[in-house]
């Protein structure tokens, strides 16, 4: 599942930040980097070892030969001649082609990174190299997301850290404040918080993940935060009451060598008070655990999403 988010560095959607980059993102990057390539490819440079390897590669033996006998060299010994001085006729020229092929291969290398701190730092956007990996998650702000469920932008008040969204505890889709609610108005203060967690013990919730349907009072509780209402006094330390339930399999997901496994993971995730559809990864495809609250109790179906 991926969300695409509102960057607050760029003001696009992606994502991962570098999705999320603008035109000129990569024009500055790219001229950056023609520019460090070409001054360090002069004889004394850090780049000049490449370069030189660079032409190797490039030149025919032919031309290789030529510039040898102008800078008074043998073949063999022309690499070592250009270390400490410039090719004869065109090292202009050459070292330009350079910067634009080698700058255009790192954009390569860039592209798809999934780190957004690695992207920020790569783009200009984080200059400093001594911020703690804990701050620097909290640099990487969003300012909304696309949501899937509603097809449509959530955004939120201000822009907050990406690893600071709250998401659903069952699926890890970001709660949506636009579509999570069955009700017209939005909780306000702690009664109505009462009441919406309340309705988590009924057949189904106020609010519920439109993704996975989770209602739990943990995905509950993260809704009220997303709407900014106020959580009552007895919920700040909410810890899941443990459930029961029967659990029933369709006869593919029965027929599995590994079906006790595949049990036992659907228990422990029903266990830590979900109420959306578990997803169990399996070799034989993904397995759903569909949890239904009945009035006599809770059903969990363990199938395949075809299946369902």
């Amino acid at each position: 599942m991926e969300i695409e988010y509102q960057y607050a560095f760029t003001g696009k959607y992606g994502s991962t930040l570098y999705e999320a980059l603008r035109e000129r993102d990569f024009d500055n990057y790219i001229g950056k980097e023609k520019d460090y390539l070409l001054g360090e490819a002069k004889f004394g440079g850090e780049q000049r070892e490449g370069f030189v390897s660079w032409l190797e590669d490039r030149l025919s033996y032919a031309r290789w030969a030529n510039r040898s006998e102008k800078a008074g060299v043998r073949c063999e010994g022309l690499s070592e001649y250009l270390m400490a001085h410039e090719l004869p006729d065109d090292e202009c020229e050459l070292r330009e082609k350079y910067a634009d092929i080698r700058a255009d291969d790192i954009m390569e290398l860039e592209e798809g990174k999934a780190d957004d701190i690695d992207t920020a730092y790569t783009f200009g956007f984080l200059k400093s190299q001594d911020i703690p990996d804990e701050a620097l998650e909290k640099l990487i702000m969003v300012n909304g997301f696309y949501c899937d469920i509603h097809g449509g932008n959530t955004s939120f008040e201000k822009p907050i850290p990406i690893s600071e969204v709250l998401k659903c505890p069952s699926c890890g889709h970001p709660v949506c404040c636009e579509c999570a609610n069955c009700h017209t108005d939005n909780p306000k203060n702690i009664e109505d918080a009462r009441e919406y967690i309340a309705s988590c013990e009924s057949v189904s919730g106020h609010a519920y993940c439109g993704n996975c349907g989770d209602y739990s009072v943990e995905f509950m509780l993260r809704f009220l935060k997303a709407v900014n209402c106020p959580i009552p006094p007895e919920c700040e330390e909410f810890k899941p009451i443990p459930r029961s339930a029967r659990f029933y399999m369709t006869s593919t997901v029965d027929a599995l060598p590994n079906k006790d496994s595949i049990l036992q993971t659907a228990i422990a995730e029903f266990n830590k008070g979900t109420a959306g559809i578990i997803e169990i990864q399996d070799p034989s495809g993904k397995i759903w655990a569909i949890p239904e609250r009945y009035p006599d109790g809770w059903l969990v179906s363990l199938c395949y999403p075809m299946e369902r």
